[in-house]
């Protein structure tokens, strides 16, 4: 029954992300994402390489807007696979009888393995279920499974190394479990900088298991270097371009703002509720207080991998500069102890407290799902659903943020079109998130983003020089000052579904 049910839930999932993955176009990130593709490199300005090179074959066939979904699908898939299989295939030693009921128990680090009853695996099996529902409750979580960026690749890397971890946690003498994690560290470092965070859980789980005897096993450096020697591409690209990345990284995090204000901290909260939904709090917090001391190892696990990550994001939150989707990992690392946290409330409770808490997690898992409900729906109708004509609403739709993922290829073709007839030099725009759709789209046109923030741009198509020309593209939903000496090209204004497009012709007229 708890197999067709997850089945089911999965099923529905699917399709409305393949449904979605055909009907939208590419928002901000997948398009520089796939940027990154269309021009191979050991690394890049704004991030480490992987995420690139996983979408080179896809933009080698042809790289329509569908294809670039395949890849985020296909690693959303397996983190859920993953989250379900976790609780029930950790390595000895398994878990021993709590009580008459079969529920694991994952106390004990060391000893032979003891197999529960089916009972146990049963009661794992609903665990594993209720991970995987608070994972396709999570709007964050499911828009990774859409828009493919560097967290998407850290969902099912950060369980993999949690198993590999659990399982040296055992036996350090075990190489082929080092030389999993190193590639499996490798491959995080190549992901994003924040991978570091899965090497630091690694520690943290292993270093107070085996001491300074961790340091005399051949398996820790042999996984140390295998990780190190995946990553040197992005040291080797930063160190040919005086450490841009790394500079890029750290001025980011710091918010280009000295002031921390706490206020900061508690919005970003609130959004974390929004974006992850209340479930996996409340079942973190009920495992922390009442199941915490019964599985320690367990417990040691997760937070390990789950914590700091969780806890430095806050505080970067406090200058500014934290991302909804930067805790994600962090969350597929706690699901399970909040999925734990959540049946314990479901069974234990008696009588008229038994049928209320029930009803208060049915209310709450409902709220998150009529939430994702929406979500889609503003998505798919581009967040314009009261039937006006952009003509009439341009003004009012200013700033909506899901109208962006509608109509720039249509644009960006124009304005390529343009571009030709014009005899310019190349396309351009105010800054990185409106360039990385006309670049895109527009491919293979240079597309300069003259803010100059996002220094990646600047290496693919280089600097404007003085007397090259270019079309500017203005964006409705986006409106911003136009360089000096532009000329507008009346007739050649786009009115697309959700956004107008007016173009002009800047430079050497």
């Amino acid at each position: 029954m708890m197999s067709l049910l997850i089945t089911v839930l999965c099923a529905m999932s699917l399709a409305v992300h393949v449904w979605m993955g055909f009907a939208l176009g590419l928002s901000v990130d997948e398009a520089h994402y796939a940027l990154y593709a269309l021009h191979p490199a050991l690394s890049y300005f704004d991030h480490p390489p992987l995420v690139g090179w996983v979408q080179m074959p896809f933009v080698f066939l042809g790289g329509f807007d569908w294809l670039m979904r395949v890849v985020p699908l296909a690693l959303w898939g397996l983190t859920a696979y993953l989250l379900f299989s976790f609780p029930t295939h950790s390595p000895p030693p398994l878990s021993r009888l709590l009580d008459g009921r079969g529920g694991l128990d994952f106390s004990s680090a060391k000893g032979e393995a003891t197999y529960t009853s089916p009972p146990a695996l049963a009661d794992s099996k609903h665990i594993g279920v209720m991970t995987v529902i608070l994972f396709l409750l999570s709007p964050v979580h499911q828009l990774l499974g859409l828009a493919l960026v560097p967290d998407s690749l850290l969902l099912p890397l950060t369980l993999w190394v949690m198993v590999l971890t659990w399982r040296l946690s055992s036996d350090i003498s075990s190489r082929a479990y080092w030389i999993w994690l190193g590639l499996a560290l490798g491959l995080a470092g190549l992901s994003k900088y924040t991978g570091v965070f899965l090497a630091l859980g690694a520690a943290i789980v292993l270093l107070p298991t085996f001491g300074a005897s961790l340091f005399k096993s051949r398996g820790v450096w042999l996984a140390a270097l295998i990780a190190a020697v995946m990553i040197s591409p992005v040291i080797a690209w930063n160190a040919q371009h005086e450490w841009a990345s790394f500079a890029y990284q750290i001025n980011h995090a710091d918010g280009n703002t000295n002031g921390w204000q706490a206020n900061r901290v508690l919005t970003y909260s609130l959004v974390q509720l929004v974006a992850y939904g209340c479930l996996p709090l409340l079942g973190l917090v009920v495992f922390l207080v009442k199941l915490r001391k019964d599985h320690a190892a367990l417990t040691r696990l997760y937070l390990a991998f789950g914590l700091p990550l969780m806890l430095v994001t806050l505080w970067v939150s406090g200058k500014g500069a934290a991302l909804p989707h930067w805790t994600a990992g962090a969350w597929v690392a706690l699901l399970p102890l909040s999925a734990m946290g959540l049946q314990h409330v479901w069974q234990r409770s008696t009588g008229i407290t038994r049928k209320a808490m029930r009803a208060v997690l049915c209310a709450l898992a409902a709220l998150q799902a009529i939430a994702l409900v929406a979500l889609a729906f503003a998505m798919s109708t581009g967040g314009h659903w009261q039937g006006q004509t952009v003509a009439g609403s341009v003004a009012a739709e200013t700033g909506n943020p899901f109208a962006d993922l509608y109509d720039w290829q249509a644009a960006s073709v124009k304005a390529r079109a343009l571009q030709e007839t014009h005899h310019v030099d190349a396309l351009a725009v105010g800054n990185w998130t409106l360039a990385s759709r006309l670049a895109w789209y527009g491919r293979p046109s240079k597309a300069w983003a003259l803010d100059g923030k996002n220094k990646q741009f600047e290496m693919w198509f280089g600097k404007l020089e003085y007397g090259q020309s270019f079309i500017w593209v203005d964006w409705s939903q986006m409106p911003m000052q136009k360089p000096v000496g532009c000329q507008k090209l009346e007739s050649s204004s786009y009115l697309g579904k959700h956004s107008q497009f007016d173009f002009y012709k800047c430079g050497r007229v």
